[in-house]
């Protein structure tokens, strides 16, 4: 039986929310800030990658999310955005500042 790869079903551009699938920070939610030609991307989340240092992290080892947050790609550029923001935009679109568990989107079990 042969692997079928399905293409992403969101697109990996700057402001989309994307989860970080393999490395140390696994499990956790980051905001595109750009998009490099390379394939890769730089994410920050406003706690350990803010926005001075983004996470250099390659396409096939993140899952975009269906959430974007233009707003901040506008602040990035004027130069007005901060750390706090970012934590702000994840916590209030309901994207845990922690690692999520593997079960992602299912309830846990206590």
């Amino acid at each position: 039986m042969t692997a079928v790869r399905r293409a992403a079903a969101y697109p990996i551009e700057p402001g989309r929310v994307a989860l970080s699938r393999a490395g140390h920070d696994a499990g956790g939610y980051f905001v595109v800030m750009d998009v490099l030609p390379d394939g890769y991307a730089l994410l920050a989340d406003g706690r350990a990658r803010g926005i001075a240092a983004p996470k250099k992290k390659k396409f096939r080892h993140m899952r975009p999310q269906p959430d974007r947050f233009d707003d901040l790609v506008e602040m990035a550029r004027s130069g007005t955005l901060l750390d706090a923001h970012v934590r702000s935009r994840l916590a209030r679109a309901g994207y845990a500042a922690g690692k999520e568990e593997e079960t992602l989107g299912q309830e846990r079990q206590y």
